[in-house]
């Protein structure tokens, strides 16, 4: 089909009448398409291997996270304690404040009073 004298429009194939020229553009109509198709094969093979990735990441990603399953309830556990020990935490805070103001009240009225004692 390289060949220059097979082109449909070459006068020695239109010598042999229409039939030879539809003939001639069925057969190039049809090399064109395997030509076509090849390329299209190669895309489906890469498009194959490329949804194969996929699929295997998949099942990798499921995995792990199974594996990471544990550690999740336990990750759950930790953070539901942390929770607990800052509420501790920040009440012990306000505890010691209010104790400290209490502390310099007293420290106030001994203060107070041992200066009155003093003065009688």
């Amino acid at each position: 089909m390289t060949d220059a004298r097979l082109r449909s429009d070459y006068f020695t194939l239109a010598r042999y009448g229409p039939a030879a020229v539809a003939l001639f553009k069925f057969i190039e109509a049809g090399e064109a398409y395997l030509r076509k198709a090849k390329e299209m094969q190669n895309k489906w093979r890469h498009c194959m291997s490329v949804k194969q990735t996929k699929k295997r990441i998949q099942g990798d990603i499921k995995r792990q996270n199974e594996t990471l399953l544990p550690y999740k309830d336990r990750q759950d556990s930790l953070v539901e304690k942390l929770k607990h020990y800052t509420t501790e935490k920040e009440q012990a805070i306000k505890e010691k404040i209010n104790l400290e103001e209490l502390l310099n009240v007293c420290q106030a009225l001994a203060s107070a009073s041992m200066s009155t004692s003093i003065k009688h």
